[in-house]
């Protein structure tokens, strides 16, 4: 699912203190 993929993309990113994936 892209939805869940999308979420996973902000996971990481949050995680990272990365804010780089923005719609």
């Amino acid at each position: 699912n892209l939805m869940q993929f999308e979420l996973l993309i902000m996971k990481v990113a949050g995680r990272s203190g990365i804010v780089w994936y923005s719609d």
